[in-house]
């Protein structure tokens, strides 16, 4: 018998999914990688989680060349539309209807609910080495939600030879994002300017703890990020810094700063190291991914 969270009262979801096609190219690049796994979340909605999401595994995928599984547990679905904007295909492109839902319900693999995203990339339309396991606005209506799936999910995507797996989590603590921390080594928390985005800080990691000494010893935190952040306005500067430096070292150097080319971006579906690769954010997400990639050896490497 698998865990259950019977001592919380939390919605518990479901998720909606795709159709499937042949995975032959997909299965032949089997191998054993070194697999890291972050959720990215916060209690607090409107500090570009999801953006974040997309971007940083645009950044792991074309400025690092890793292979990287995103996992869109959030009812929104917004990853999920994100990286599914383009839909013509070659012959042998791994596209799915099916998601997260029908990998919570039934005893599928992992590489039958695997979307490769396609990206916009100077005029064309190209494969990318990015994955996709699509959201369901039904999640909150799933019956019967195993806490140890996702801990199968990682094993599986190990065994794809994914180099990391990133969850987009909801903007609050339901049963999904339970199991998600229960699974993952590594939460990623973004922020913005406003002391509200960390207002639920000390909360969340109380409930980090929580896991800790229950469903998974190896959880940590492993650093807090901020988005929109322009220096040269006062109070962001003030804020920014103030926090930064509160944060017992968690805080990464790097932060994004504002572009209103980022929503655009959104709205093509192309993420933003693709689509202004030139622009002075895309070097900002490629930066702060350099930085959690350096951050992410160094536990490990204390860990030994």
């Amino acid at each position: 018998m698998c865990p259950r969270w019977t001592h919380l009262t939390f919605p518990i979801f479901k998720f909606k999914i795709c159709s499937k096609l042949d995975i032959t190219g997909l299965l032949a690049e089997r191998r054993r990688s070194v697999l890291d796994t972050i959720a990215i979340f916060n209690q607090k909605g409107g500090v570009g989680k999801t953006t974040s999401v997309v971007n940083f595994a645009a950044c792991l995928e074309k400025e690092f060349g890793k292979k990287v599984l995103v996992v869109d547990c959030d009812s929104q679905c917004n990853a999920s539309s994100y990286l599914t904007t383009f839909t013509d295909t070659e012959e042998g492109a791994v596209r799915t209807d099916l998601g997260v839902e029908e990998y919570l319900k039934g005893n599928i693999p992992l590489s039958d609910v695997l979307n490769r995203v396609l990206i916009q990339f100077r005029r064309k339309i190209v494969e990318s080495n990015i994955y996709v396991v699509r959201g369901t606005k039904k999640m909150d209506f799933i019956d019967d939600f195993d806490t140890d799936i996702f801990k199968r999910l990682v094993s599986e995507a190990e065994e794809l030879g994914f180099d990391y797996v990133l969850f987009d989590c909801p903007a609050n603590l339901t049963t999904p994002t339970l199991a998600t921390l229960s699974a993952v080594r590594f939460v990623l928390i973004p922020v913005s300017y406003d002391i509200y985005s960390l207002s639920g800080y000390d909360m969340l990691i109380d409930n980090v703890q929580a896991i800790r000494r229950t469903t998974n010893i190896n959880l940590q935190v492993l650093g807090i990020f901020f988005n929109n952040i322009r220096t040269d306005w006062n109070l962001d500067k003030y804020m920014y810094e103030s926090n930064r430096d509160n944060l017992n070292g968690l805080a990464f150097k790097t932060y994004i700063r504002p572009s209103r080319t980022v929503p655009t971006a959104a709205l093509f579906g192309i993420p933003y190291p693709y689509y202004r690769p030139r622009n002075p954010v895309a070097n900002d997400y490629i930066e702060l991914v350099n930085e959690i990639i350096k951050r992410i050896k160094k536990v490990k490497k204390g860990a030994k």
